[in-house]
């Protein structure tokens, strides 16, 4: 390394001041040539890894002044050391929520991996794209992950069913959870069957297969049970409550649903306990306790902005003003469906987007604003149409039909609404079809019009 005269200075108060100003330090540092600035980031990734047995704890640090040499041209014999870093430090990011950090490191291990451990950086960067409401970059990582042929990729093939279910593509969601659950079989990778058998179950559950949706939740519930995977069991606990509730066991998804979420409390799982209060909000909705149900709400907001979950936050928010709804607190359930529609939007997520603009759109109604609601629900409709949503598609039709029949369109109304009843009970929710039934005999008794029959 050649001579530097800051740098060979006696050490002195003087020559201690000037390493602590970081004007004086950056100067000193820009003096050297880039080998020279190469050698100085392995000197001090090495002085780092000595400072005790702790020294994941500085994983960042070490792996940044790995990059740092790499790209001063200092790499040689350094890019194990620095892979095996920057995975540390990315995984560390992964457990604190710090998306943007789990992005920057998972690329920067990419673009040193190959094969498998590539493969996994990519879907790891993917992941929390996704979490973090960019769905478009989580596709196109989790793409680039799919071009690698090995075990590693059963989780991106998981991850774009999951995009493809909140996008629109509900045929090319089941598809890809079936390649994940192929992945994970010719790997004999049990814990990956059960979280593609999952995604399955999800994708399932979206176009209205109830009874195949529930099954499956079982079953990878058990195999991930067998597996000691109990994080990801508590969720699936939470998702197969709320099939249970579409079947009518509501008492029972209730109590599934609070097991559910205090498994995942004392897993110290916040993304699964926000998931959880979310779900069991909505079922103890159905059972009409609201004011459970809106702290459950509240609940599951203070663990979204926690775990920095965007798109998860923008679903509490409209399921939230659904409540507020029902709870006859209609400026604050138009006030929370508008946050949530602007989220929803911003991160592309369709599906839910359908869903929100359906539960404006019956607030704006009982509002008065009537042409308004017929807009916002007309869209939610054919959002639902294009994603496959068949529930909801059939309760927001619903809702259009009894806004129908309040402004004189009868015959329109009643063709609308004897298909949208019929797909309620195509798909085995016979609960909610006898709730619109009584909830559109009530909007239609108010209007002073006769009900549809």
């Amino acid at each position: 390394m050649p001579e530097n005269p800051i740098l060979s200075l006696p050490e002195s108060a003087e020559t201690a001041y000037l390493f602590r100003h970081a004007l004086l330090r950056d100067a000193a540092y820009q003096l050297q040539p880039p080998a020279g600035r190469g050698q100085l980031h392995l000197l001090a990734a090495e002085l780092i890894q000595r400072l005790g047995p702790d020294v994941d704890a500085f994983a960042v640090e070490i792996a940044d002044h790995l990059h740092a040499a790499r790209l001063c041209g200092a790499a040689a014999g350094n890019l194990a050391t620095e892979r095996h870093f920057t995975e540390i430090a990315a995984r560390r990011a992964e457990t604190l929520y710090l998306h943007a950090q789990v992005v920057l490191l998972s690329l920067r291990q990419a673009e040193i991996s190959e094969g498998e451990d590539l493969a996994i950086a990519l879907g790891r960067a993917a992941k929390s794209e996704y979490i973090s409401g960019r769905l478009a970059q989580a596709e196109e990582l989790a793409t680039r992950a799919l071009k690698i042929d090995t075990p590693g990729t059963r989780d991106a093939y998981g991850l774009m069913s999951e995009i493809c279910r909140r996008t629109g593509r509900p045929s090319k969601a089941i598809e890809y959870a079936e390649a994940a659950l192929q992945t994970a079989r010719t790997h004999l990778d049990e814990v990956g069957s059960a979280r593609a058998v999952a995604a399955i179950a999800n994708a399932r559950y979206e176009t209205g297969d109830v009874e195949a949706s529930g099954h499956m939740y079982r079953q990878a519930i058990e195999m991930l049970r067998a597996h000691d995977e109990p994080r990801l069991a508590a969720s699936l606990q939470g998702n197969l409550a709320v099939v249970l509730a579409q079947t009518g066991r509501l008492e029972e998804a209730i109590a599934m649903g609070r097991k559910a979420m205090e498994d995942s409390h004392v897993l110290q799982d916040p993304r699964g306990e926000s998931f959880a209060a979310s779900n069991l909000a909505a079922l103890l909705g159905n059972a009409d306790r609201m004011h459970e149900a809106s702290s459950l709400y509240a609940r599951a907001l203070q663990l979204t902005a926690r775990t920095g979950d965007i798109r998860s936050r923008a679903t509490v928010l409209s399921n939230f003003a659904s409540c507020c709804h029902r709870m006859g607190r209609l400026e604050e359930a138009v006030a929370s469906g508008r946050q949530a529609l602007e989220l929803l939007r911003e991160v592309g997520d369709l599906r839910q987007q359908g869903t929100s603009l359906g539960i404006l759109g019956s607030i704006y109604r009982d509002l008065g604003r009537l042409q308004d609601a017929e807009a916002l629900l007309q869209q939610a409709v054919a959002l639902h149409a294009r994603t496959g949503n068949r529930r909801f598609e059939a309760l927001h039709g619903i809702e259009m039909a009894i806004l129908f029949a309040q402004t004189d369109r009868r015959p329109k109304g009643q063709k609308l609404w004897e298909n949208s009843l019929a797909t309620l009970n195509r798909i085995g929710d016979a609960r909610r079809a006898s709730e619109k039934i009584q909830e559109m005999r009530h909007a239609c008794a108010k209007a002073g019009v006769a009900p549809f029959e």
